[in-house]
């Protein structure tokens, strides 16, 4: 079966662990024709790697706040030149670090002794998350284990917590839409405890995410049917991370099939015509 396209995509500008390039000779090793480089809350501006066979689709994965709930909006197509989206994203950028810098500082009262210099020196223009300084509290043996970082320490109810900035729903896909993109509601089946997913469409998100690794057989079935029934774009991918990064290790393990990758080039290419 071919896994014709991977919807989400992470690399070192956000809390993937490797650079666009090497997940893109991945996707052609793996026979995966298409991928969207999705990083949290920032942009790959260059899409050409090189890799013959491999189309890949600059995107964005926003964090956003509904209803209290953590909401992740997927950004296909998007023109990180567009003014407006860039000086958003770069401003988000910015807080991201500021928050890093917030919580090392924290840490440093419960005798976890890490440097800025240490979490950002892979990628210095990345947008950094919590993961970055978890994975170094494991490698450096402060925990065992990422689950024993955020319990103990980062975790949103542990002492060393700082709040993201996060948009609503809506600006981000004000944002997205902005940079002439096609916006899509990222794993709504992780959302704890929710069920107002017609709440977040009416904001004017354009498609869902059907297919993802974490979701269940019925999980599947009833997004796919809500997607039919508010004729939203059906969309899907791995939320691939790392070859290294247990449970996001495998490019393609959710994926779209060459008909619904279409159907959502075919709404890019309506949208422009608009425009």
């Amino acid at each position: 079966m071919i896994k014709y396209a991977d919807m989400h995509v992470h690399t070192i500008s956000s809390d993937g662990d490797m650079t666009a390039g090497e997940v893109v000779s991945l996707a052609k090793s793996e026979g995966i024709k298409v991928i969207a480089l999705t990083d949290h809350d920032t942009i790959n501006y260059k899409t050409d790697f090189g890799v013959d066979g491999v189309e890949v689709i600059s995107g964005i994965e926003f964090s956003t706040l509904y209803k209290g709930k953590n909401v992740h909006i997927l950004g296909y197509f998007v023109d990180g030149n567009n003014k407006e989206f860039r000086e958003k994203v770069e401003s988000i950028r910015v807080y991201r670090r500021e928050r890093i810098k917030k919580i090392l500082k924290m840490l440093k009262e419960y005798s976890v002794e890490l440097t800025y210099d240490e979490v950002t020196n892979k990628n210095p223009n990345a947008s950094f998350t919590r993961m970055h300084i978890v994975r170094l509290m494991v490698n450096k043996g402060y925990v065992k284990s990422t689950k024993e970082a955020y319990d103990k320490f980062v975790g949103d109810d542990a002492p060393c917590f700082v709040p993201p900035l996060k948009l609503s729903v809506k600006e981000a896909v004000y944002y997205i839409n902005k940079a002439g993109g096609i916006s899509v509601l990222a794993h709504p089946g992780l959302i704890e405890d929710f069920e107002d997913y017609e709440g977040i469409i009416k904001n004017g998100v354009e498609g869902i995410e059907v297919f993802y690794p974490k979701h269940n057989n019925e999980q599947r079935e009833f997004f796919y049917d809500f997607a039919k029934k508010h004729n939203l774009l059906i969309s899907g991918g791995s939320d691939f991370h790392s070859k290294k990064i247990k449970g996001k290790d495998e490019l393609g393990l959710s994926y779209l099939d060459e008909n619904y990758f279409n159907l959502i080039c075919e709404r890019k290419n309506n949208k422009d015509r608009q425009n």
